[in-house]
């Protein structure tokens, strides 16, 4: 239950998401959406090799089995999470982050 609700507060924040995107970004709107959805691509396969890891070492070297294995994961990725959200909260949505204007 608690990972429902952890995905549903996820999706709830995309709107929001994007349209703070779409504020600071200017005319380089394409260029930025790009360069997130890039980026978000290696954090998600990377999250899936370090999440394997970390139950293969919980099971090898810890001598943990089946759910003791992988109940130390959650906890990592509610971390990454939360501190996501705290380096949104120093994102200024009426800053752009292009110095200059187009002709």
């Amino acid at each position: 239950i608690v990972l429902c609700i952890g995905f549903t507060g996820g999706m709830l924040i995309i709107a929001a998401w994007w349209g703070v995107v779409a504020d600071i970004s200017g005319p380089y709107l394409a260029t930025l959406f790009g360069l997130m959805n890039g980026l978000g691509v290696f954090g998600g396969a990377g999250s899936q090799f370090f999440a394997g890891a970390m139950v293969d070492h919980n099971t090898q070297v810890l001598g943990l089995a089946g759910r003791a294995a992988w109940d130390p994961v959650f906890p990592v990725y509610a971390a990454v999470a939360c501190l996501g959200g705290i380096a949104w909260l120093m994102v200024n949505a009426n800053r752009q982050v292009h110095s200059r204007t187009l002709p």
